[in-house]
Parts: structure tokens; sequence; C-alpha cells
């Protein structure tokens, strides 16, 4: 299974505004997904058990969360969001 990954303005302008380190941590994890070609994927990616917005899967990352949309094969990035803030 090839994985197509998209990202939103919102998640490139969300990940500006953090530090450094962090955002260098947050674009590894997302190559390392990217790079998984197989169902095993889904172990990375969870399924949120209400959508939020758009985002119907989670990415965890430290404090972090990654929110996702995903069809089929195809995952579209869209927001990060500091767990404390995350499910509110």
């Amino acid at each position: 299974m090839e994985s197509k990954f998209t990202f939103l303005p919102e998640f490139y302008k969300n990940l500006k505004s953090l530090p450094q380190g962090r955002q260098k941590q947050i674009i590894k994890k997302i190559a390392d997904i990217a790079n998984i070609k197989d169902q095993s994927i889904f172990r990375h990616v969870k399924p949120l058990a209400i959508a939020i917005e758009r985002a119907t899967h989670r990415l965890r990352v430290g404090d972090y969360r990654i929110f996702l949309r995903v069809a089929g094969n195809h995952f579209e990035v869209q927001n990060i969001v500091q767990r404390k803030d995350a499910y509110k």
C-alpha cells in the first residue's frame, strides 16, 4: 500500500510557530510514518473516537497531536495541537 501525504497550510503555520527542536521531531516522525508501506502504519496513526472538525485520525509526537484526515491510502495532515488543548 503506497501512502500519499498532503499538508494543509494551517499545519505549516503551526509548525513554524514551534521551537526548532520540536519542528525537527515532528518532521522526522512524519517522514518515518510515510516510509511505512503496509497496514502497520495504523499502529502509529490512531483513529479518533469522535471526528474533530474534518480530522479522523491522530498521530502522537511528544506533547503534541497531529490531526489527519485519512481516506484509503491518502493522509491529509491538517493541524498540530498541544496535547492539553487537543481534545477541548
